[in-house]
Protein backbone atom coordinates (compact mmCIF):
# COMPACT_ATOMS: atom_id res chain seq x y z
CA UNK A 1 0.00 0.00 0.00
CA UNK A 2 1.37 3.27 -1.19
CA UNK A 3 1.66 6.17 1.42
CA UNK A 4 -0.33 7.98 -0.52
CA UNK A 5 -3.69 5.69 -1.06
CA UNK A 6 -2.82 5.01 3.17
CA UNK A 7 -3.29 8.63 3.76
CA UNK A 8 -6.46 8.86 1.30
CA UNK A 9 -8.03 5.91 3.72
CA UNK A 10 -7.51 7.58 6.91
CA UNK A 11 -10.29 10.17 7.60
CA UNK A 12 -9.37 12.33 11.05
CA UNK A 13 -11.35 14.01 13.31
CA UNK A 14 -11.85 17.31 12.34
CA UNK A 15 -13.81 20.51 14.12
CA UNK A 16 -14.91 23.54 14.90
CA UNK A 17 -14.30 26.82 17.10
CA UNK A 18 -12.27 26.09 20.31
CA UNK A 19 -12.97 22.23 20.07
CA UNK A 20 -11.30 21.77 16.94
CA UNK A 21 -8.47 23.73 17.85
CA UNK A 22 -7.53 21.52 20.39
CA UNK A 23 -8.53 18.63 18.57
CA UNK A 24 -6.07 19.77 15.17
CA UNK A 25 -2.93 20.07 17.62
CA UNK A 26 -2.73 16.99 19.61
CA UNK A 27 -1.60 14.37 17.70
CA UNK A 28 -2.77 11.94 20.07
CA UNK A 29 -6.00 12.74 19.15
CA UNK A 30 -6.15 12.22 15.19
CA UNK A 31 -8.09 8.53 15.22
CA UNK A 32 -8.43 7.01 11.92
CA UNK A 33 -11.14 5.74 10.47
CA UNK A 34 -10.21 2.82 8.06
CA UNK A 35 -12.56 0.80 5.54
CA UNK A 36 -11.81 -1.60 2.99
CA UNK A 37 -14.22 -0.53 0.21
CA UNK A 38 -13.66 2.44 -2.63
CA UNK A 39 -14.46 5.71 -1.38
CA UNK A 40 -16.40 8.25 -3.93
CA UNK A 41 -15.01 11.34 -4.90
CA UNK A 42 -16.53 14.66 -2.50
CA UNK A 43 -18.48 12.09 -0.85
CA UNK A 44 -18.32 12.13 2.52
CA UNK A 45 -20.87 12.49 5.09
CA UNK A 46 -20.52 13.49 8.68
CA UNK A 47 -21.02 12.43 12.36
CA UNK A 48 -21.31 15.81 14.50
CA UNK A 49 -20.84 15.18 18.19
CA UNK A 50 -20.12 18.05 20.42
CA UNK A 51 -19.71 20.75 17.78
CA UNK A 52 -17.03 18.29 16.08
CA UNK A 53 -17.30 17.18 12.93
CA UNK A 54 -16.15 13.57 12.33
CA UNK A 55 -15.85 12.83 8.34
CA UNK A 56 -17.12 9.43 7.20
CA UNK A 57 -17.66 7.73 4.39
CA UNK A 58 -21.52 6.98 3.24
CA UNK A 59 -21.15 3.08 3.02
CA UNK A 60 -20.10 3.68 6.68
CA UNK A 61 -22.76 2.90 8.92
CA UNK A 62 -22.56 5.11 12.07
CA UNK A 63 -26.43 4.78 13.54
CA UNK A 64 -27.38 1.13 14.70
CA UNK A 65 -30.37 1.87 16.45
CA UNK A 66 -32.95 4.90 17.06
CA UNK A 67 -35.66 5.01 19.55
CA UNK A 68 -37.85 6.95 21.95
CA UNK A 69 -37.13 6.05 25.46
CA UNK A 70 -39.77 6.91 28.30
CA UNK A 71 -39.33 7.35 32.18
CA UNK A 72 -42.23 8.15 34.83
CA UNK A 73 -41.20 10.58 37.23
CA UNK A 74 -41.03 8.97 40.87
CA UNK A 75 -44.48 10.33 41.79
CA UNK A 76 -48.01 10.24 40.15
CA UNK A 77 -48.90 13.56 40.98
CA UNK A 78 -47.08 16.85 42.37
CA UNK A 79 -48.37 19.96 43.98
CA UNK A 80 -46.80 23.77 44.14
CA UNK A 81 -43.73 23.89 45.95
CA UNK A 82 -42.71 19.79 45.18
CA UNK A 83 -39.23 19.13 43.52
CA UNK A 84 -39.45 16.53 41.07
CA UNK A 85 -36.06 14.91 40.45
CA UNK A 86 -35.71 13.30 37.08
CA UNK A 87 -32.91 11.08 36.23
CA UNK A 88 -31.46 9.81 32.86
CA UNK A 89 -30.69 6.31 33.12
CA UNK A 90 -28.83 5.97 29.54
CA UNK A 91 -26.12 3.46 29.67
CA UNK A 92 -24.23 3.22 25.97
CA UNK A 93 -26.87 5.55 24.38
CA UNK A 94 -26.61 8.90 23.07
CA UNK A 95 -29.31 11.59 23.09
CA UNK A 96 -30.53 13.92 20.39
CA UNK A 97 -31.59 16.91 23.06
CA UNK A 98 -33.86 18.87 20.77
CA UNK A 99 -35.69 15.55 19.81
CA UNK A 100 -36.40 14.97 23.48
CA UNK A 101 -39.38 16.59 26.00
CA UNK A 102 -41.52 16.40 29.10
CA UNK A 103 -45.00 15.87 28.74
CA UNK A 104 -47.73 16.18 31.77
CA UNK A 105 -51.28 17.06 32.71
CA UNK A 106 -51.46 19.97 34.45
CA UNK A 107 -53.82 22.40 36.08
CA UNK A 108 -57.15 22.66 38.83
CA UNK A 109 -59.92 19.94 38.77
CA UNK A 110 -62.53 20.38 41.00
CA UNK A 111 -66.62 22.07 40.83
CA UNK A 112 -65.77 25.43 40.54
CA UNK A 113 -66.72 28.87 38.61
CA UNK A 114 -63.10 30.07 38.20
CA UNK A 115 -60.98 30.36 35.55
CA UNK A 116 -57.80 29.83 36.23
CA UNK A 117 -54.92 30.67 33.37
CA UNK A 118 -51.05 30.70 32.06
CA UNK A 119 -51.95 34.75 30.71
CA UNK A 120 -48.54 35.94 28.66
CA UNK A 121 -46.81 32.81 29.99
CA UNK A 122 -47.12 28.53 29.12
CA UNK A 123 -46.86 25.74 31.12
CA UNK A 124 -42.89 26.68 31.79
CA UNK A 125 -44.76 29.16 34.34
CA UNK A 126 -44.66 25.64 36.63
CA UNK A 127 -40.59 25.60 37.02
CA UNK A 128 -39.64 27.99 39.94
CA UNK A 129 -36.02 26.54 39.78
CA UNK A 130 -34.23 24.28 37.39
CA UNK A 131 -30.81 22.81 37.87
CA UNK A 132 -29.03 19.96 35.95
CA UNK A 133 -26.56 17.87 37.66
CA UNK A 134 -23.91 15.80 36.21
CA UNK A 135 -23.35 11.99 37.56
CA UNK A 136 -20.46 13.47 39.72
CA UNK A 137 -22.30 15.65 41.54
CA UNK A 138 -21.48 18.81 39.24
CA UNK A 139 -23.68 20.96 38.48
CA UNK A 140 -23.79 22.01 34.57
CA UNK A 141 -26.41 24.36 34.81
CA UNK A 142 -28.62 26.56 37.29
CA UNK A 143 -31.53 28.85 36.71
CA UNK A 144 -33.56 30.39 39.50
CA UNK A 145 -36.44 32.15 38.44
CA UNK A 146 -36.74 30.29 36.21
CA UNK A 147 -40.05 30.68 34.78
CA UNK A 148 -39.92 34.55 34.49
CA UNK A 149 -36.51 33.89 31.91
CA UNK A 150 -38.59 31.32 29.96
CA UNK A 151 -41.40 34.14 29.50
CA UNK A 152 -38.95 36.88 28.55
CA UNK A 153 -36.97 34.85 26.24
CA UNK A 154 -39.35 32.72 24.31
CA UNK A 155 -42.03 35.74 23.43
CA UNK A 156 -38.65 37.75 22.12
CA UNK A 157 -37.26 35.28 20.53
CA UNK A 158 -39.70 33.45 18.94
CA UNK A 159 -42.17 34.76 16.11
CA UNK A 160 -46.06 35.45 16.59
CA UNK A 161 -46.66 32.63 14.06
CA UNK A 162 -44.38 30.29 15.97
CA UNK A 163 -46.19 30.59 19.27
CA UNK A 164 -49.63 30.04 17.52
CA UNK A 165 -48.07 26.77 16.08
CA UNK A 166 -45.49 24.84 18.03
CA UNK A 167 -45.31 27.03 20.88
CA UNK A 168 -49.14 25.72 21.52
CA UNK A 169 -47.65 22.66 22.50
CA UNK A 170 -45.78 24.34 25.42
CA UNK A 171 -49.17 26.36 26.10
CA UNK A 172 -48.22 29.59 24.77
CA UNK A 173 -50.93 32.15 23.36
CA UNK A 174 -49.46 34.53 20.35
CA UNK A 175 -52.06 37.41 21.02
CA UNK A 176 -54.18 37.98 24.29
CA UNK A 177 -57.32 39.42 24.35
CA UNK A 178 -57.57 43.83 25.76
CA UNK A 179 -59.19 42.99 28.87
CA UNK A 180 -59.32 39.80 31.46
CA UNK A 181 -62.85 39.01 31.39
CA UNK A 182 -62.48 35.80 30.33
CA UNK A 183 -59.81 33.20 30.11
CA UNK A 184 -56.71 35.35 28.54
CA UNK A 185 -54.04 32.31 28.10
CA UNK A 186 -54.38 28.98 28.49
CA UNK A 187 -57.42 27.63 30.83
CA UNK A 188 -56.12 25.06 33.33
CA UNK A 189 -59.38 24.68 35.20
CA UNK A 190 -61.41 21.40 34.85
CA UNK A 191 -64.72 20.72 36.43
CA UNK A 192 -64.72 17.00 37.16
CA UNK A 193 -62.03 14.06 37.27
CA UNK A 194 -57.77 14.62 36.69
CA UNK A 195 -58.09 12.95 33.82
CA UNK A 196 -59.33 15.76 32.16
CA UNK A 197 -56.61 18.00 32.93
CA UNK A 198 -55.10 19.68 29.81
CA UNK A 199 -51.48 18.08 28.85
CA UNK A 200 -48.72 19.94 27.85
CA UNK A 201 -45.70 19.51 26.25
CA UNK A 202 -42.22 20.75 27.03
CA UNK A 203 -39.13 20.24 24.49
CA UNK A 204 -35.73 19.79 26.63
CA UNK A 205 -34.16 22.28 24.41
CA UNK A 206 -36.84 24.97 26.07
CA UNK A 207 -36.02 24.00 29.52
CA UNK A 208 -31.67 24.02 28.83
CA UNK A 209 -29.83 25.19 26.18
CA UNK A 210 -27.25 22.35 26.55
CA UNK A 211 -30.54 20.21 25.09
CA UNK A 212 -30.65 22.73 22.11
CA UNK A 213 -30.32 21.90 18.25
CA UNK A 214 -27.01 22.40 17.63
CA UNK A 215 -25.95 20.26 20.14
CA UNK A 216 -26.27 17.26 17.79
CA UNK A 217 -25.69 14.39 20.35
CA UNK A 218 -25.26 14.66 23.95
CA UNK A 219 -22.87 11.75 24.64
CA UNK A 220 -23.52 8.90 27.35
CA UNK A 221 -20.55 10.03 28.97
CA UNK A 222 -22.55 13.06 29.96
CA UNK A 223 -25.92 11.78 29.59
CA UNK A 224 -25.99 8.84 31.63
CA UNK A 225 -27.18 9.57 35.02
CA UNK A 226 -27.87 13.25 34.82
CA UNK A 227 -30.60 14.72 37.13
CA UNK A 228 -32.94 17.15 36.36
CA UNK A 229 -34.41 18.63 38.68
CA UNK A 230 -37.37 20.97 38.65
CA UNK A 231 -38.73 22.99 41.66
CA UNK A 232 -42.43 23.89 41.13
CA UNK A 233 -43.52 27.22 41.19
CA UNK A 234 -46.36 28.74 44.03
CA UNK A 235 -50.13 28.80 42.56
CA UNK A 236 -50.39 32.62 43.10
CA UNK A 237 -47.54 33.19 40.52
CA UNK A 238 -47.56 30.18 38.32
CA UNK A 239 -51.38 31.48 36.73
CA UNK A 240 -54.04 34.18 37.09
CA UNK A 241 -57.44 33.75 38.11
CA UNK A 242 -59.70 35.95 36.35
CA UNK A 243 -63.25 36.02 38.00
CA UNK A 244 -61.86 37.65 41.01
CA UNK A 245 -62.50 35.26 43.97
CA UNK A 246 -62.14 31.75 43.19
CA UNK A 247 -64.90 28.84 44.50
CA UNK A 248 -61.29 26.53 45.60
CA UNK A 249 -58.39 26.79 47.15
CA UNK A 250 -55.60 28.05 44.91
CA UNK A 251 -53.54 25.04 44.38
CA UNK A 252 -52.80 23.35 41.06
CA UNK A 253 -51.48 19.24 40.14
CA UNK A 254 -48.58 18.25 37.72
CA UNK A 255 -49.63 14.97 36.91
CA UNK A 256 -48.47 11.72 34.81
CA UNK A 257 -45.02 13.55 34.07
CA UNK A 258 -43.35 11.50 31.95
CA UNK A 259 -39.75 12.51 30.30
CA UNK A 260 -38.90 11.21 27.03
CA UNK A 261 -35.89 11.07 24.93
CA UNK A 262 -34.41 10.66 21.51
CA UNK A 263 -31.71 7.56 22.53
CA UNK A 264 -29.16 7.01 19.29
CA UNK A 265 -26.89 3.78 19.77
CA UNK A 266 -23.95 3.96 17.80
CA UNK A 267 -21.65 1.66 16.17
CA UNK A 268 -19.61 -0.39 18.57
CA UNK A 269 -16.56 0.93 16.19
CA UNK A 270 -17.75 5.00 16.87
CA UNK A 271 -18.35 4.87 20.56
CA UNK A 272 -15.39 3.16 21.11
CA UNK A 273 -13.75 6.42 19.05
CA UNK A 274 -15.69 8.66 20.95
CA UNK A 275 -14.63 7.38 24.17
CA UNK A 276 -11.59 6.87 23.48
CA UNK A 277 -11.44 10.85 22.38
CA UNK A 278 -13.08 11.69 25.43
CA UNK A 279 -11.26 10.03 27.91
CA UNK A 280 -8.00 11.46 26.70
CA UNK A 281 -8.45 15.11 25.67
CA UNK A 282 -12.13 15.81 26.80
CA UNK A 283 -15.12 16.50 24.55
CA UNK A 284 -16.31 19.98 24.78
CA UNK A 285 -19.85 21.48 24.85
CA UNK A 286 -20.83 24.86 24.63
CA UNK A 287 -24.41 26.79 25.65
CA UNK A 288 -25.92 29.47 27.06
CA UNK A 289 -26.55 30.25 30.90
CA UNK A 290 -28.48 33.13 32.52
CA UNK A 291 -27.71 34.68 35.37
CA UNK A 292 -31.26 36.11 37.11
CA UNK A 293 -31.49 38.24 39.43
CA UNK A 294 -35.13 39.72 40.68
CA UNK A 295 -34.37 43.44 42.51
CA UNK A 296 -37.17 44.28 44.85
CA UNK A 297 -36.66 47.97 44.47
CA UNK A 298 -38.29 50.74 46.85
CA UNK A 299 -40.20 53.61 45.57
CA UNK A 300 -38.59 55.56 43.56
CA UNK A 301 -37.50 56.90 40.22
CA UNK A 302 -33.69 56.28 39.57
CA UNK A 303 -32.28 53.11 39.42
CA UNK A 304 -28.53 51.65 39.63
CA UNK A 305 -28.40 48.36 38.82
CA UNK A 306 -24.97 46.15 39.31
CA UNK A 307 -24.19 43.42 37.57
CA UNK A 308 -20.91 41.67 39.33
CA UNK A 309 -21.55 37.71 37.94
CA UNK A 310 -18.39 36.95 37.08
CA UNK A 311 -17.99 35.01 33.61
CA UNK A 312 -15.18 34.99 31.01
CA UNK A 313 -17.74 35.55 28.31
CA UNK A 314 -21.22 37.55 28.56
CA UNK A 315 -23.22 38.20 25.41
CA UNK A 316 -26.56 40.12 26.38
CA UNK A 317 -27.59 41.57 29.30
CA UNK A 318 -32.02 42.85 29.88
CA UNK A 319 -33.60 44.55 32.54
CA UNK A 320 -37.76 43.81 32.64
CA UNK A 321 -40.06 46.35 35.21
CA UNK A 322 -42.89 44.95 37.11
CA UNK A 323 -44.77 45.82 39.27
CA UNK A 324 -43.89 44.44 42.87
CA UNK A 325 -47.45 43.97 44.10
CA UNK A 326 -48.62 42.14 40.99
CA UNK A 327 -45.53 39.72 40.99
CA UNK A 328 -47.39 37.39 43.93
CA UNK A 329 -51.10 38.27 43.34
CA UNK A 330 -53.00 35.41 42.34
CA UNK A 331 -54.89 37.74 40.42
CA UNK A 332 -52.19 38.72 38.30
CA UNK A 333 -50.10 37.95 35.41
CA UNK A 334 -46.71 37.36 37.82
CA UNK A 335 -44.61 37.75 34.85
CA UNK A 336 -46.20 40.92 32.97
CA UNK A 337 -44.09 43.85 32.45
CA UNK A 338 -45.29 47.11 33.61
CA UNK A 339 -46.17 49.80 30.56
CA UNK A 340 -43.37 51.06 29.77
CA UNK A 341 -42.40 54.63 31.57
CA UNK A 342 -38.17 54.37 30.88
CA UNK A 343 -37.16 57.98 30.38
CA UNK A 344 -33.33 56.99 30.28
CA UNK A 345 -31.29 53.87 30.39
CA UNK A 346 -27.73 53.05 29.49
CA UNK A 347 -25.59 50.24 30.40
CA UNK A 348 -22.06 51.27 31.31
CA UNK A 349 -18.98 48.41 31.54
CA UNK A 350 -15.91 50.40 32.59
CA UNK A 351 -14.80 53.35 29.95
CA UNK A 352 -17.54 51.73 27.84
CA UNK A 353 -21.35 52.65 26.94
CA UNK A 354 -23.61 50.60 25.41
CA UNK A 355 -24.98 52.06 23.67
CA UNK A 356 -22.42 55.05 23.63
CA UNK A 357 -25.92 57.70 24.18
CA UNK A 358 -28.28 56.97 26.55
CA UNK A 359 -31.53 55.21 25.18
CA UNK A 360 -34.44 57.96 25.60
CA UNK A 361 -37.18 56.73 23.64
CA UNK A 362 -39.62 54.07 23.60
CA UNK A 363 -38.68 52.56 19.70
CA UNK A 364 -35.02 52.96 20.44
CA UNK A 365 -35.45 50.63 23.55
CA UNK A 366 -37.59 48.12 21.61
CA UNK A 367 -34.63 48.17 18.89
CA UNK A 368 -32.20 47.38 21.76
CA UNK A 369 -34.51 44.44 22.73
CA UNK A 370 -34.91 43.01 19.25
CA UNK A 371 -30.75 43.28 18.72
CA UNK A 372 -29.99 41.73 22.47
CA UNK A 373 -32.51 38.67 21.26
CA UNK A 374 -30.76 38.60 17.90
CA UNK A 375 -33.76 39.53 15.66
CA UNK A 376 -32.60 42.45 13.89
CA UNK A 377 -29.80 39.98 11.26
CA UNK A 378 -32.98 38.26 9.73
CA UNK A 379 -36.04 39.77 8.88
CA UNK A 380 -37.71 36.36 7.97
CA UNK A 381 -37.42 35.18 11.89
CA UNK A 382 -39.26 38.00 13.18
CA UNK A 383 -39.76 38.89 17.16
CA UNK A 384 -43.77 38.31 18.63
CA UNK A 385 -42.95 41.58 20.31
CA UNK A 386 -44.59 44.55 18.04
CA UNK A 387 -44.63 48.23 19.67
CA UNK A 388 -47.83 47.80 20.61
CA UNK A 389 -47.14 45.42 23.37
CA UNK A 390 -43.69 46.42 24.18
CA UNK A 391 -45.05 49.93 25.09
CA UNK A 392 -48.07 48.01 27.22
CA UNK A 393 -51.20 49.70 28.15
CA UNK A 394 -54.92 48.60 28.16
CA UNK A 395 -54.45 47.45 24.54
CA UNK A 396 -51.85 45.05 25.26
CA UNK A 397 -52.43 43.55 27.95
CA UNK A 398 -49.30 40.86 28.18
CA UNK A 399 -46.69 44.13 28.54
CA UNK A 400 -43.39 43.10 26.77
CA UNK A 401 -41.53 45.75 27.51
CA UNK A 402 -37.67 45.77 28.35
CA UNK A 403 -36.59 48.78 30.30
CA UNK A 404 -32.83 47.68 29.32
CA UNK A 405 -31.24 45.47 26.27
CA UNK A 406 -27.94 45.31 25.01
CA UNK A 407 -25.86 42.97 23.40
CA UNK A 408 -22.87 42.55 24.58
CA UNK A 409 -21.30 39.84 21.94
CA UNK A 410 -21.52 41.69 18.63
CA UNK A 411 -20.31 44.75 19.39
CA UNK A 412 -16.91 46.63 17.61
CA UNK A 413 -15.95 48.23 21.12
CA UNK A 414 -15.22 44.34 22.32
CA UNK A 415 -14.12 42.93 19.36
CA UNK A 416 -17.15 40.91 19.04
CA UNK A 417 -16.20 37.90 21.71
CA UNK A 418 -18.40 39.57 24.25
CA UNK A 419 -17.59 40.67 27.71
CA UNK A 420 -15.73 39.37 31.11
CA UNK A 421 -17.33 40.27 34.16
CA UNK A 422 -15.38 40.22 37.55
CA UNK A 423 -14.16 41.65 40.84
CA UNK A 424 -12.31 44.57 39.40
CA UNK A 425 -14.67 45.59 36.16
CA UNK A 426 -18.92 44.94 36.78
CA UNK A 427 -21.57 45.88 34.58
CA UNK A 428 -23.73 49.11 35.43
CA UNK A 429 -27.14 49.85 33.98
CA UNK A 430 -28.64 53.15 35.13
CA UNK A 431 -32.35 53.95 34.50
CA UNK A 432 -34.71 56.49 34.81
CA UNK A 433 -38.23 56.22 35.10
CA UNK A 434 -41.71 58.89 34.66
CA UNK A 435 -43.39 57.68 38.21
CA UNK A 436 -42.24 56.65 41.08
CA UNK A 437 -43.86 53.01 42.06
CA UNK A 438 -42.36 49.65 43.92
CA UNK A 439 -40.97 47.73 41.30
CA UNK A 440 -39.31 44.59 40.58
CA UNK A 441 -35.83 45.08 38.37
CA UNK A 442 -35.46 41.94 36.80
CA UNK A 443 -31.53 41.13 35.53
CA UNK A 444 -31.03 38.97 32.78
CA UNK A 445 -27.65 38.12 32.20
CA UNK A 446 -26.66 35.95 29.38
CA UNK A 447 -23.21 33.89 28.90
CA UNK A 448 -21.30 31.61 27.30
CA UNK A 449 -20.31 28.34 29.40
CA UNK A 450 -18.08 25.45 27.78
CA UNK A 451 -18.38 21.80 29.58
CA UNK A 452 -15.22 19.68 29.32
CA UNK A 453 -16.68 16.20 29.65
CA UNK A 454 -14.32 13.24 30.47
CA UNK A 455 -15.24 9.58 31.22
CA UNK A 456 -15.59 9.97 34.94
CA UNK A 457 -16.04 13.96 35.42
CA UNK A 458 -17.26 17.20 34.07
CA UNK A 459 -15.69 20.36 34.22
CA UNK A 460 -17.92 23.77 33.51
CA UNK A 461 -16.34 26.89 32.74
CA UNK A 462 -17.56 30.07 32.71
Amino acid sequence: MTKKSSKKKDQFITGNSMCAKRLKNSRAMQMSLKTDKPEAPNSLSRLVANKCVFPLIPSYNIIQRLTLSSLSAPKSSYSPGDMIQLIFNQASDAVIGANSYLIFQAGQYSANTAIFDLASGSALNFINRMELVAADGTTIDLLPYANNWYQTKYRWSMSNQWLSTYGSLLGFTATLPTTYSGAAGVNIAVSGAASTLPWFLIPLSFISEIFAADQQLLLPFLIGGLRMNLSLETAAVAYKYTDGSPTVANTYVVNNLRLVTCNVQLQDNILALLQEMTGKQGSNYFYNQVWNVPNVLSSTTSYNLMTTKGVAQADMLAVKSRITAATTDAASDSFKAETFLATSSQTVYGSVSFPQAAVASDKEALMQGYWAFEKTMDRRDPSNVSYQSFVGGASSPQGDALVAAVNLNRSPDVALAGIAINNSKSLQTNITMSTSVARTMDVFLQYLTCLEVYLNRVIPRT
